[in-house]
């Protein structure tokens, strides 16, 4: 898969502005571009059906590349930026959790989905403050898998 098709997908699912700015000549560094900002987009706003089906279309076809970036990142240690998106996606899955009260979120329908989803959104501010105190567990947990996976040698 090329740029353009990498351009053509992200300017189906949403504002192609972000990629107007920035080089993308590295595969490398398109994969985790297109990581960041479908992160972002995961974060900030409740998906609705149509969102969510092209969203799935174009996570098929990065699906490889993106497992590939996965791989090579797979060793370095990850920054405070990283470690905060990490403990707001934790946050607002115990949230959801929460909400679901001991369902499955992948048995629910499209529907049900997007109000949950709705629902966490009018309720970001608790989950930022939640996030927050996260992120002390995450960089623990984060120093152990460096050591874990770099074989208990040196850290960073």
């Amino acid at each position: 898969m090329g740029l353009d098709t990498l351009k053509q997908c992200l300017r189906e699912t949403s504002d192609f502005e972000y990629f107007k700015e920035v080089d993308l000549f590295d595969d490398a560094e398109l994969c985790q571009l297109a990581n960041d900002y479908i992160d972002e987009i995961a974060f900030d706003e409740a998906l609705n059906i149509r969102q969510r089906m092209q969203r799935s279309r174009l996570m098929k076809r990065l699906s490889k590349k993106i497992a590939r970036s996965r791989k090579r990142k797979e060793k370095r240690k990850k920054n405070i930026e990283e470690l905060k998106k990490k403990a707001q996606r934790e946050a607002r899955k115990a949230f959801i959790k929460k909400i679901l009260k001991g369902r499955n979120p992948n048995d629910l329908s499209p529907a049900e989905r997007e109000r949950v989803e709705k629902m966490a959104d009018r309720k970001k501010n608790m989950i930022l403050k939640k996030a927050k105190k996260l992120l002390k567990d995450m960089i623990r947990q984060e120093a152990e898998r460096i050591k874990k996976v770099r074989g208990g040698g040196e850290e960073e």
